[in-house]
């Protein structure tokens, strides 16, 4: 994929050095496929990117996206929300 929206991102990765571990776009379009979903263009750039490591703080790692699915579906249900699924 060609980066449009993160290419400082890019350079500052590189700049600093950090371990590479990119999510392959295959990855990312198997989630998509699995969750009958598509991610932004911005975000499948920052997983291809930054991968399993989050430089911006960020909380949801890619990693772990059937675990959160699973934990959403479980509380949907719960609270009696299960037409959002």
């Amino acid at each position: 994929m060609e980066l449009e929206y993160m290419l400082k991102l890019k350079e500052w990765d590189e700049k600093k050095g950090w371990k590479k571990t990119g999510v392959e776009e295959d990855d990312i379009k198997l989630k998509e496929s699995k969750y009958e979903l598509f991610f932004p263009k911005s975000y499948k750039e920052y997983l291809i990117i930054t991968g399993l490591y989050s430089p911006i703080g960020l909380r949801y790692r890619f990693e772990y996206a059937d675990k959160h699915q699973q934990d959403a579906q479980k509380w949907l249900k719960e609270y009696d929300l299960e037409n959002l699924i």
